[in-house]
């Protein structure tokens, strides 16, 4: 049932090529974005410049080691940048996003060439994703959006081979490509069951259990498994836990998020179809001609094998958006893995459901395919280009305006204070990590073990590490921390901080259903007898009176 191998595809600078319109359109709708960095990427980057300068894996030059990332490979990949510059590495980061994000157009058309035999459709198709909102701008946000989706596509594409050209060598290339996802993000973990999939399919489809199988399975796990428990080790000595320090302040799907998914729960049902319409606006229509394409290859028997492994890694990279909790940011930043999949899945699907027409005088099989392909265009350019639009005009969360509004302004305020060894409690470490002349310690608890491991259950512990061991000079909170920790109604808080400034936060008093205060707050021993000081840092954060 599954035969039919895939299309040998081009050479290599055929390939390139093919690639280069897709690419060029990438780096067009990119280009607004130049200036721009996530705020969330400057954590990355404070603790790659603080290995590059000799100071340890660390948050900040002389704090406990903590891993307060889940991107070690992104992460360490910045290293060498900081050797150069000790800026932030905004041009660096553009370089690594556009490099990778080619990587992942070429992989990608190499997918749809293999299984369709057409290169014009395979560079359509990654027309269509270079100039989807989701793929450009977590490509060039500075976070390891990029790495992430040439990681799944290039795997997805050995995948492929491997159906048909099974060896040790691609068993290996696909497992250091498994390593890498699950050290980019921790659920790329759930992407190491691609090879053993293609395994799978290609053993049903030969009806024969092949002699290379063991020998490639093992060479795959031994080159999946090195990396990751050297890692993990050295992970364990240094920071001492196996999991990030982030596990702990986020936490992970739980037996509940997957009964919900099992359920189909309301909320699930409609994160799903929000996904699915990400590439065309409309999810009926994705999933609709997704559905029809598979369900006509599947009856002609066309191509079955390479075909139901992308559909299978699609749906895997969708079960794996499933469960990862709400993202708060726009365009699908959890979503990579799906939207680099979708497009050389979908557009192989159409080219050879296509093919399954009866050609006569007045009809050519290739007319379903681009009246398809048409329809798509015309919604994928509507919705692209008023999301494109909308984002240029609100990007999320520039660095630029974390490290003005708490990195120089706070620095401002604790010169002001003139105190020995000044540091702030705050929920925002991006750009005020890498900008700080403060201590930080984290209120959201990413880089702060402590603060994650008692801030969701266990308040007592969160105050007496907050009052009594840290005593931080400055604490700013809002919104989320001010709901989360609620210092405001601990008794020592008030004792031990006076306001800079404070008010009645809207958002956390509506969610806690009684009146909540956030602001700025000092010690009082930073202050106290010293009115002039008090009036400085008020200055120094909010202007002349």
């Amino acid at each position: 049932m599954l035969h039919e191998p895939a299309t040998q595809g081009p050479s290599f600078s055929t390939s390139l090529l093919f690639c280069i319109v897709p690419f060029v359109a990438f780096a067009v709708a990119a280009f607004p974005l130049s200036a721009w960095i996530v705020d969330d990427a400057l954590i990355s980057f404070a603790y790659a410049r603080n290995l590059a300068d000799g100071a340890g894996f660390v948050s900040q030059p002389g704090k406990v080691p903590v891993e307060g990332f889940s991107n070690p490979l992104w992460t360490l990949m910045f290293v060498p940048g900081f050797w150069l510059n000790s800026q932030v590495p905004v041009l660096y980061a553009k370089l690594l996003g556009h490099a990778f994000s080619f990587g992942t157009l070429f992989f990608g058309f190499q997918i749809v060439q293999r299984i369709t035999g057409s290169r014009l459709f395979g560079s359509v198709a990654m027309l269509f994703l270079a100039l989807n909102t989701a793929f450009v701008v977590w490509g060039v946000s500075g976070l390891e959006n990029a790495l992430y989706g040439f990681e799944v596509m290039a795997l997805a594409y050995l995948c492929v081979v491997s159906l048909d050209r099974l060896s040790w060598r691609l068993a290996i290339l696909a497992g250091l490509l498994a390593a890498a996802a699950t050290l980019t993000r921790p659920d790329g973990v759930i992407f190491a069951a691609l090879f053993p999939a293609a395994i799978f399919i290609q053993t049903v489809r030969d009806r024969a259990f092949a002699q290379t199988i063991v020998r490639t399975s093992l060479a795959y796990v031994g080159a999946l498994a090195i990396p990751v428990i050297a890692y993990k080790g050295m992970a364990l000595v240094y920071f001492g836990s196996l999991l990030p320090n982030t596990y702990y302040a986020k936490g992970t799907p739980g037996l509940s998020r997957i009964l919900e998914i099992i359920r189909l729960e309301d909320p699930v049902i409609e994160k799903a179809l929000s996904l699915f319409a990400g590439p065309f606006g409309f999810s009926w229509l994705a999933i609709g001609v997704l559905a029809v394409t598979f369900i006509l290859c599947l009856v002609a028997k066309r191509a079955l094998a390479p075909l139901i492994f992308m559909t299978g890694a699609t749906l895997l990279a969708f079960l794996a958006f499933l469960l990862l909790p709400n993202d708060w940011m726009p365009e699908f930043r959890f979503g990579t893995p799906f939207t680099v999949l979708f497009y050389p899945t979908l557009f192989a699907l159409i080219w050879v459901a296509g093919d399954t027409m009866l050609q006569s005088r007045f009809y050519t099989p290739r007319l379903p395919a681009l009246a398809i392909v048409a329809v798509l265009a015309i919604s994928s350019i509507l919705v692209h280009q008023f999301r494109f639009t909308r984002f240029y005009d609100e990007p999320t969360i520039p660095f630029t305006q974390i490290s003005e509004r708490y990195g120089e302004r706070y620095n401002k305020a604790a010169a002001a204070l003139g105190v020995e060894n000044p540091s702030i409690l705050l929920q925002d470490v991006g750009a005020t990590l890498f900008f700080t002349e403060l201590e930080i310690f984290d209120l959201a608890g990413l880089i702060d073990g402590t603060v994650a491991r008692t801030l969701w259950n266990d308040k007592p512990a969160l105050r007496e590490y907050i009052f009594n061991e840290v005593k931080p000079t400055i604490i700013h909170t809002y919104a989320f921390s001010a709901l989360e920790a609620d210092l405001d109604s601990s008794e020592q808080f008030r004792e031990q901080y006076i306001p800079l400034r404070e008010e009645i936060d809207v958002i956390a008093s509506e969610a806690a259903g009684r009146t909540i205060y956030s602001g700025d707050y000092v010690r009082r021993d930073a202050v106290e007898n010293r009115p002039e000081a008090l009036a400085k840092a008020r200055a120094a954060l909010y202007g002349s009176p």
